[in-house]
């Protein structure tokens, strides 16, 4: 995909022509983008724009002259291409996360072109201007418009001086000055006003701010109609202030009640004729500020909301109505969120002048949930600007290869828009993809793209990173228990985290090795710098999964010394975490209030802002009510938060329990939300620049949870096989800058068992370096096998299993029955396959098929008889060739991880994908129908006709030369594997 370093030096460009880069018309904005992205190169690029053809957008490149030229179909087709080329040849990288900026540019071997069939290329989420960006200056926003663009969006919500349209429709409906603005929340909240959700926070709003965010407002929109974004403004949804009613009499008003302690704003029945005047008036204040913006974002009663008994689709036929005569060329955007859109609301609107965002991508839009309505498909990988590494990558790399009907855009929709910059590059990238990407390959070359420079390091440390944090999919990935609200029993911060991270607290820690021992030839890379901080944040906050659980039992053993090292450890590291975050400005604090603070005319409003912006990441809401649910919701790791509000917490909450072991009585009770509510209402200063080293912490940070080397002992599959030869393998692991020396690795095995060395053992590991021993091991009885290295022993017991003798000898689920004998089937639980429809795709009880040279033995017998494995399973399996095959279906999607033993002990597991077996949803991880059919059985019988129920192929890659032993499937029950074979 990307040309080598090698590669870039000798076709390098050479010395830039002395002639002005000769742009063609109608590419002055694009230029401007890239003077203020990278001005050291923005002068070796020509810009033209050229007709897209048969797509909808397209970008080309070629090199000569000393420059490259781009050619695009509009101005962020070529700022498109301008990333393209940055990152993809000449190893470069804008991003939110550190910029880095090649000083050579290599010449292209061939030209370039990429082509996207999507037009709707959307960009946030409503609460990113709550959780990223409420307060933002020009400046901040000016690049934020520059990335958007260059990352390929074009179409953006802005809700940005948007509050002027509110002011100006109520006061045009009764509301007097003071109530109008009242009726305005503060920045940091107000999205949450433009969802229904609330409204006023913090009193309402200034008339400064509000022409200050007013002016803003249309400094941003003109910004993003220059580069060709088209924003995308929020539109009357019939929210009003209380009072409607008596300021309007025959008003037909529904109470909306509550939302998490919040009074929500009433709403006006859309399909009333008052409506429609007052969302007359809403559509002609914002085109007087704005100018005419087709996009309007409207989600009506917006997670919860009260419709009072009104129809639906007529009041969506409202809304409609009121769109169509501002604008006759409107778009109505709305969101797939909760159980919105209804298909009522759908089914009674013109659905070719509207667009649903899928924003996580969900099974709706396979399931056909849209109908005929056009739909972009999203990923929502960040919820509150939460700090964690987080964003499953694989979806965003298969989703090239949608082809369901209507798609024809993408969305993201993270909360915070500045986390995570290797999902957001993939997301921006698979856009001009018209195939699946292949991950393995990205990922490999992703360093080499963000650093620089090609390193073994690096690369090594970005398959562990892809691997784990980022292989994960639960909602918005888990965060920090520093963070959380104290309690020994605590296992998430915000009540919408993940209670677990999905993985092994430990298994990052080989990247954030693999990291420091890249810092010598990759440290000067800002890029670099902000992902090595980045990922220790996350290794050493993930300590907090481990400690607390110790914390918690000696407390419960009233063991006071291991109480009082355990809670000495835990603030030692909350310590170290301040010292780690201050070496970036992305993880300040004091940049959030400061950012708030600007907005003020005098102290009062500056303190009021301030609490605003304190609130939204701490106690949420400024009531006890307000607060219950959603407290923590937007935490963070930063520097000042981590000092100034969680450390403060934790040191309370400890004292607490210590004074209870030393009295004998029950902890004192702690009013959580009196006592963060002080630092709410705090005006203490924080840090606005970065101090300290981000190198040099890194590597302090390793000597404070490693202090010496450390050995590991594994081995795989998790369970051996009597007399099936496996691999046992030890990790040394050097978290010093010394080297090691004298290593002497050693295996002890039981009697009766056997262990030959595999490969060279290394007798030394290098600074940072992690060195790993493996030896091939043939297991007799249970019993412990120790391995030694540089002083270190380590211990693991093994008890062998008994492998099935064949895939059909492990069956243990009934899928199939014949349409006589119903009730046999249940591969769900309650239904299954038809084995007579089965056979009409050719899947014949005993018969054979074959697909891409790989012959299957599709499993027959008695209708009541088992005939396909869920869950684990091990079973002997001799075979050789390049891939090994499956015929299988999931119950929803389903993942797992199958693991092929070879008759030398080697163990290779690999990833396999099976959709869901109903609904002919998507096909994803490269699946393939082996059967597609029309109805399924019931206990009653036949039925769901039409529907459609499919068998799946799938197949991984086995290691060339070598002979397969055994195959371990994975762990998930609602994975069902019918036939295995290799070919």
């Amino acid at each position: 995909m990307a040309s080598t370093a090698a590669g870039a030096a000798a076709l390098g460009l050479g010395a830039p022509s002395t002639a002005q880069a000769s742009d063609g018309s109608g590419t002055a904005a694009a230029r401007s983008a890239i003077r203020r992205l990278a001005p050291a190169i923005a002068d070796r690029f020509e810009l033209h724009l050229a007709d897209p053809g048969d797509s909808v957008a397209s970008f080309s490149l070629t090199t000569g002259r000393g420059r490259v030229t781009i050619s695009g179909s509009d101005t962020v087709a070529l700022l498109s291409g301008f990333t393209w080329y940055l990152e993809q040849h000449a190893h470069g990288q804008v991003s939110r996360g550190g910029d880095h900026i090649p000083q050579q540019l290599p010449a292209l071997a061939e030209p370039v072109r990429r082509t996207t069939r999507l037009a709707h290329r959307y960009a946030y989420n409503f609460c990113v201007t709550g959780y990223t960006n409420p307060n933002w200056s020009w400046k901040q926003w000016e690049r934020e418009i520059d990335l958007l663009a260059a990352g390929g969006y074009n179409q953006v919500l802005v809700t940005i001086g948007q509050e002027q349209v509110w002011y100006d429709t109520f006061r045009a409906f009764g509301y007097s000055d003071a109530e109008a603005r009242a009726y305005i929340s503060l920045p940091c909240h107000q999205p949450w006003q433009w969802m229904s959700n609330l409204f006023g926070y913090d009193g309402g709003m200034s008339a400064q701010l509000l022409d200050k965010r007013r002016t803003l407002g249309r400094r941003i929109i003109a910004r993003m109609r220059e580069l060709g974004i088209a924003p995308v403004l929020p539109g009357f949804s019939g929210s009003v202030p209380a009072g409607f009613a008596a300021k309007n009499p025959g008003a037909q008003v529904i109470d909306q009640g509550q939302w998490y302690g919040f009074d929500r704003p009433d709403w006006l029945d859309t399909t009333t004729p008052l409506f429609q005047q007052v969302a007359a008036a809403h559509y002609a204040s914002q085109q007087k500020h704005f100018g005419l913006c087709h996009a309007q974002a409207i989600d009506l009663l917006h997670e919860g909301g009260n419709a009072g008994g009104v129809d639906i689709g007529k009041a969506a036929q409202g809304v409609e109505q009121a769109l169509r005569a501002a604008d006759p060329g409107y778009l109505w955007i709305i969101q797939a969120w909760g159980s919105n859109p209804r298909k009522d609301l759908l089914q009674a609107v013109d659905r070719s002048r509207m667009l649903v965002l899928d924003l996580t991508g969900g099974s709706w839009s396979g399931s056909g949930q849209f109908g005929s309505t056009p739909w972009s498909w999203g990923q929502l990988p960040n919820f509150g600007g939460r700090t964690g590494l987080f964003g499953p990558l694989a979806p965003v790399a298969a989703s090239p290869g949608i082809t369901a009907d209507q798609l024809n855009g993408t969305c993201l929709s993270s909360e915070g828009v500045d986390t995570n910059p290797v999902f957001n590059s993939l997301f921006s990238e698979a856009v001009w993809h018209d195939t699946p990407i292949d991950l393995d390959d990205w990922i490999t070359g992703y360093p080499t793209r963000r650093y620089g420079t090609e390193n073994a390091a690096a690369s090594a440390a970005w398959q562990t990173l892809a691997a784990v944090p980022y292989a994960h999919g639960s909602t918005g990935g888990a965060d920090s228990l520093f963070n959380a609200q104290p309690s020994l029993t605590a296992t998430k911060a915000s009540a919408n985290s993940p209670g677990s991270l999905g993985y092994d607290a430990y298994a990052l820690e080989p990247a954030f090795l693999d990291l420091l021992r890249a810092t010598r030839e990759l440290g000067r890379a800002d890029t670099f710098r902000f992902d090595l901080v980045n990922v220790a944040r996350q290794v050493l906050v993930n300590q907090s999964r481990l400690l607390l659980p110790q914390i918690n039992a000696a407390y419960g053993a009233k063991d006071t010394a291991a109480f009082d090292r355990l809670t000495a450890r835990w603030l030692t590291l909350m310590d170290a975490l301040e010292q780690l975050l201050s070496t970036r400005g992305e993880f300040l604090l004091g940049r959030w209030l400061t950012d708030a603070r600007q907005w003020g005319a005098d102290d009062a409003e500056r303190a009021l802002l301030e609490h605003d912006a304190r609130s939204l990441i701490g106690t949420w809401g400024n009531t006890r009510a307000s607060s219950s649910v959603n407290h923590d919701y937007a935490n963070r790791d930063w520097a000042g938060l981590v000092s100034g509000f969680y450390k403060p917490r934790w040191t309370r909450f400890f004292a607490s329990l210590r004074t209870a072991l030393t009295t004998g009585t029950a902890p004192a009770a702690i009013d959580w939300f009196a006592a963060d509510d002080v630092w709410m209402h705090g005006s203490e200063s924080y840090p606005v620049e970065p101090s300290g080293d981000e190198i040099r912490q890194a590597a302090a940070l390793a000597a404070l949870l490693h202090p010496e080397p450390v050995l590991t002992l594994s081995f795989a599959p998790a369970a051996p096989a009597v007399g099936v030869p496996f691999r046992v393998t030890a990790e040394l692991a050097n978290w010093s800058a010394r080297p090691l020396s004298e290593v002497r690795p050693a295996l002890t095995v039981p009697d009766g068992w056997t262990a030959e060395p595999v490969g060279d053992q290394a007798a030394a590991v290098g600074a940072y370096g992690r060195t790993t021993y493996a030896w091939t091991v043939t297991a007799g009885a249970a019993g412990s096998i120790a391995a030694t290295a540089a002083g270190l022993r380590v211990e693991a017991a093994i008890t062998p299993v008994t492998p099935f003798a064949s895939l059909a000898a492990a069956f243990n689920n009934s899928g199939i029955s014949d349409d006589t004998h119903p009730q046999y089937a249940h591969l769900d639980g309650t239904n299954g396959f038809s084995s007579q429809a089965l056979a009409a795709q050719g899947l014949t009880a005993g018969g054979s098929y074959v697909h891409d040279g790989i012959g299957f033995l599709w499993p027959g017998g008695a209708p009541e008889a088992a005939d396909n494995v869920a869950g684990p399973a091990s079973f002997l399996l001799s075979g050789s060739g390049t891939r090994l095959g499956f015929l299988g279906a999931g119950i929803y999607v389903q993942t797992g991880n199958v693991t092929v033993t070879y008759t030398d002990g080697t163990v290779d597991s690999r990833p396999v994908t099976f959709p869901n077996y109903a609904g002919r949803e998507p096909l994803t991880g490269g699946a393939e129908v082996a059967a597609d059919c029309d109805y399924r059985l019931t206990p009653s019988g036949p039925a769901n006709h039409g529907y459609g129920y499919r068998i799946y192929v799938n197949s991984v890659p086995l290691l060339a030369g070598k002979t397969v032993a055994m195959v371990s499937l994975p762990a998930n029950p609602g994975l069902h594997i019918f036939a295995v074979a290799t070919g």
